[in-house]
Order: C-alpha cells, then structure tokens, then sequence
C-alpha cells in the first residue's frame, strides 16, 4: 500500500525540517522506533487539525456521499486489464483460479493533503484481497496492522497444500485472535493437489463435519474453489484425484454446514455453486503426483473449476 511513503509524507511535513537519514542507513531498532512515531502521527489526524480545503470544489461543493463515491473509485483495488499475466513459469500454487490480469492498488490520492488522507485512509483496506500461501505465511498474519486496520480488513484468499494441511485446521491460524476481521474468505485447491479432508471415513462411510469449517464473526461470505484438470493422462504411479472424484466432493460440499469460530451456525448449507473453465499454469520441474496427471511439456493446462459459495450474517463488525 506504500503506507511508509505516505506516513513519512506526514511525518516531515508535522515535525521539525530536520533532515531524516536515509531508511536503509537505519538499524532495525531505528526503523521500528520511526515507524511507531509515523503511525502515531497518522493517527492523529483529524478534520479539526486539518485544513478545511475550502478552495477546493471536492469539499465546497460535492455532498460528502459524492466525494466518498469518487474516493472509493480512485484507491480502490482492481484488476488491471491493460495487461495479462504471463502463466509460462509461473507456480501454480501462486496463481488463483480466473485471475488473468495483476491486482493493483493506487494510493497517490492519500499523499495529497491531511484532509483526503483522514476520508480515504480505510478504503484501500476495504476493498483490498489479501492472498496467502498455507506452506509460506507466518503464523499471525494480521500483526503488523493497526487495530483501526485490521477491522477495515475485507478479503483473505488462502491456496493451501494438503501435502502439508490434511483438513483446515489450518485455517485457524488465519481466523482466529485478536485482529481478525475478515469479512469474505476463499480457499483454493490447486489442480495439483489433492482434495482436502473434511469428513472422517470408518468403515468407509463419510460422516460429515468430523472436520468443520469455521469462519470469523465478522465474516459474510465463504468460498471454497476446487480446481481439478479435464482430461489427465495415464500415469505409470499415484492416483490423481480428477473430475469424478471433485463432482462427488462437491455434491457433498453442497449440505455441509459451515460454523463460526464461537460454534455457532453460519451457513446450514452451500448458498450457490458455480462452474467454470480455465487455463491455468503448469511447471514440469515439480514432480509430485499431480504433475504427473499432465504432460510436462505444456506450459498451460486446460481446468476445471468449481467454486461452491457459502452466505451468512456477520454477527459482529
């Protein structure tokens, strides 16, 4: 979000002019020390210590519902369509279903005066994704935001590994403890993993929720994306789980009821299901089971997506 751009911004021009050294000439105790005093900085801005801006048409003029609207389309998070991702060598495990073009986020229009910065602060945080890896990310991933942040956090989409997660125990590390606000969560199986496990199998009979899904307070939607590939071929070791083994999954994500962390209801059942076709990345260098499902000379494969979409009511925000 270049937040250390625009706190420094801030900083300077509400204390002395004395020159600051250069951030990499500084210990990390230095950098960590600045850091605090630029967030406390932020933090104290308000419409009464800020210039009115009465020159401006934005707030002499326009209704604040208006500017707000005009805000939100400028610092938002979108898609830039202007350009493709190149999937040639791209890990798959980084790539979400469908998403083609790279995510951005401007935030120039909050280095512009105390008064847009104090209106805008929070929006780039509501409409941002945040996307996480379960083999990578640390274990409290919301630590180093605010806490007026962390309650403006909106999407968390996690890619997990069975290999390493069996079921979504996971989850927990991401959804629970202080700061944890989200307010939509998707769950993403590569194609070249396994499915996850959330029923227990004695005697070969699927008892449901002996692994529940359980969602923050704050949370409204969930979405799990199984994503398997059309046609694998033949392999000489291994069993890759394909289209077969996913419509069977999906049909009994269909009733699964999803919890709360408190234990309480969110979603007695799947709201919706979706379907769709996509061309994802392959990398032939890896050679677990699901690489082997495919031929290792292409550099895309043709998948299967199915996105199973879970509504609820947050019950605290």
């Amino acid at each position: 979000m270049m937040q250390a751009d625009i706190l420094r911004v801030y900083n300077q021009a509400d204390t002395m002019a004395t020159e600051t050294r250069p951030v990499k000439d500084l210990s990390f105790r230095e950098r960590k020390i600045q850091r605090r005093s630029i967030t406390r900085s932020l933090l104290s801005i308000t419409p009464e210590n800020s210039s009115s801006q009465l020159a401006s048409p934005l707030f002499s003029v326009l209704p604040a519902e208006l500017r707000n609207q005009i805000f939100a389309l400028v610092c938002s998070q979108y898609r830039d369509t202007s350009c493709v991702i190149d999937l040639r060598g791209i890990q798959p495990r980084v790539c979400r279903p469908s998403h083609q073009h790279p995510v951005r986020t401007c935030t120039s229009l909050l280095r512009t005066c105390r008064l847009i910065y104090y209106e805008t602060r929070v929006i780039p945080l509501q409409s941002a994704t945040h996307y996480v890896y379960t083999a990578r990310d640390w274990p409290y991933y919301v630590f180093h935001f605010t806490r007026a942040q962390q309650v403006n956090l909106y999407h968390l989409h996690v890619s997990f590994t069975p290999s390493l997660e069996r079921n979504f125990e996971f989850l927990d590390r991401f959804t629970r403890g202080d700061g944890t606000f989200w307010k939509k969560i998707t769950i993403s199986k590569n194609w070249h993993t396994s499915l996850p496990e959330l029923w227990a199998h004695p005697e070969e009979i699927w008892q449901i929720h002996a692994f529940p899904i359980q969602v923050p307070l704050s949370c409204s939607e969930l979405v799990f994306e199984v994503e398997v590939l059309k046609d694998p071929q033949p392999m000489s070791v291994g069993r890759y789980q394909g289209m077969a083994e996913a419509e069977e999954y999906v049909q009994w994500l269909r009733t699964y009821e999803v919890l709360r962390i408190d234990e309480s209801s969110f979603a007695k059942a799947a709201s919706r299901v979706e379907r769709f076709s996509w061309t994802a990345p392959n990398n032939s260098k890896r050679h677990t089971k699901g690489w082997r499902a495919i031929d290792p000379k292409k550099p895309t494969v043709e998948c299967e997506v199915y996105r199973v979409v879970w509504k609820g009511v947050a019950t605290f925000s």
